[in-house]
């Protein structure tokens, strides 16, 4: 038995020896064509104890810039400068993927015939696998900045003033309450027409109170028609507000001036009077000397026993009314009301703690991660 078992182990020991002796095994037989300025790479993997045979002929004989084999990724087994021709023997301490690197300092292409082979190291890595595959790997560096870091808050106060708003009035108020006589068509030695200068209320602001004027209203009548048209609305008026009649005015034309009333009825008896609002004196002055011409602009009108209206503009400065009596034979009174409407905001000043968070910073350095994702080559 035991001549037996020495009689196998001699039999084993024996093949290893002769396939030790036998051909190598062809990795490439190849023609590398290596561009002007540039090189070119192969990578190939060896099994632990196999032996690289490498050849190398440059067909032009001029010589190849550089030759390298590394074992991957950076243990350079074989750097030629200038090369020609050359045969090159490399043991493979463990199994590993080689790099062949051939370079080109050249204008011009080189071709160079490559053949690379090995001698496996015994029976069971003949089929090893040279080839090799690429895997997407994450390589990860580090690389150190200066970096500006909150290290704490410091809190101061403040005052500050603020103005705001504490009432809001909107009032109305008679500006005008006027008799203006004008003479017939026929009477000698006085006109038929009259002015009515209107000023209106400049619009004020301090600190903490505004006046601005917003809007205005206005009443025209003609004699005891007129008058008795007027205080037939002031009755009604003073119906509509009930129980606040005691706390405001009983002027109807404030109460059509602050939208509480919308019509103000006119009489239709009597006699009647042509008016015209003008911007400016240069148009009443045109109105009252050269009436019957014509030639003087306006922005309202109106004739009838008496008459009312609302307006927007002009807010500011001066106009005037012109007023016409188209009687031959009589005289007649006229009564102008003009209520103003104004808006009235008070303020006050408040003081408050405003808080200012300030930080502080520090310069520190830090390690700073940088990933890269690239191609790795792993046997097979």
């Amino acid at each position: 038995m035991k001549q037996f078992l020495a009689l196998l182990l001699f039999s084993y020991s024996f093949i290893n020896f002769t396939y030790a002796q036998s051909s190598n095994i062809e990795v490439a037989d190849i023609s590398v064509k290596v561009p002007g300025l540039k090189d070119k790479e192969y990578y190939y993997s060896f099994e632990t104890g196999d032996e690289i045979i490498f050849n190398f002929s440059d067909l032009s004989k001029k010589g190849l810039k550089q030759i390298e084999i590394i074992e991957y990724p950076g243990n350079v087994k074989f750097a030629g400068i200038q090369v020609t021709n050359v045969t090159k023997n490399i043991k493979v301490n463990k199994r590993s993927i080689y790099l062949f690197r051939f370079t080109n300092n050249a204008l011009v292409q080189r071709v160079c015939n490559v053949r690379i082979s090995r001698k496996p190291a015994d029976i069971n890595s003949i089929d090893f696998d040279t080839n090799v595959t690429w895997k997407e790997v994450a390589d990860t560096t580090y690389t150190t900045i200066s970096k500006q870091e909150i290290t704490r808050y410091d809190t101061t106060f403040s005052y500050i003033i603020k103005k705001e708003l504490v009432s809001v009035d909107t009032v109305a108020e008679e500006l005008i309450n006027r008799n203006e006589q004008i003479a017939a068509l026929t009477t000698i030695g006085k006109p038929s027409e009259s002015l009515i200068h209107v000023s209106l209320p400049i619009n004020k602001a301090t600190s903490l109170e505004t006046t601005e004027l917003i809007s205005w209203a206005y009443w025209i009548g003609v004699g005891q028609e007129g008058h008795l048209a007027f205080e037939a609305n002031k009755k009604k008026y003073l119906q509509a507000l009930g129980s606040l009649a005691n706390m405001t005015t009983s002027n109807p034309l404030i109460g059509f001036a602050l939208n509480q009333v919308a019509l103000l009825p006119t009489g239709n008896v009597g006699s009647n009077v042509a008016y015209y609002f003008m911007r400016d004196y240069a148009n009443a002055e045109i109105f009252l000397n050269n009436y019957d011409k014509g030639g003087f602009r306006y922005f309202d009108t109106g004739n009838g026993v008496s008459g009312y209206g609302k307006k927007e503009a002009p807010l500011q400065g001066a106009f005037y009314i012109g007023l016409h009596n188209d009687n031959f034979y009589y005289d007649i009174n006229v009564t102008f009301k003009l209520v103003v409407v104004t808006v009235k905001k008070r303020y006050v000043e408040k003081q408050y703690k405003q808080p200012q968070v300030i930080p502080h910073y520090e310069n520190r350095i830090v390690k700073q991660p940088v990933i890269k994702i690239k191609k790795v080559p792993f046997t097979i």
